[in-house]
């Protein structure tokens, strides 16, 4: 996946907050536009995946990958608590994406998306 293929330059994206914020909003803005039917069927997977031990299995390990690199983004940028910031900045996220797509609201701009993550993260980490 394209989305997934930024993460590779996340060594340097994660120097400041204004970096990590492009690179997330970059991710979030190829799940909302050329593969918004991915991110949908990732979400069918998630209905199913609450009856089904086995496509649970398979939903939680997809979802490793993301969330060890908003860890490891929340690390580099200093918090004292990167497990639950990465935690909540991926619901801010997962609940952006589900509102858009589902309300078919007009999907963000890559400026705006950076913006927003930019101010939930100086929020998030401002005490550190």
């Amino acid at each position: 996946m394209q989305a997934f293929g930024l993460m590779a330059d996340a060594a340097r994206a994660f120097t400041s907050i204004s970096a990590t914020a492009q690179m997330f909003s970059a991710i979030t803005h190829v799940q909302l536009t050329d593969r918004q039917s991915w991110t949908l069927a990732r979400y069918a997977l998630a209905l199913e995946a609450i009856h089904d031990d086995s496509l649970n299995a398979v939903y939680q390990e997809a979802s490793r990958g993301l969330a060890a690199v908003a860890e490891m983004a929340m690390t580099d940028l200093g918090s004292t608590e990167p497990k639950r910031h990465s935690e909540l900045f991926l619901a801010f996220i997962e609940g952006l994406l589900f509102a858009t797509i589902v309300n078919r609201r007009p999907t963000s701009t890559l400026d705006d998306l950076a913006r927003g993550f930019e101010g939930l993260l100086r929020g998030m980490l401002h005490d550190n």
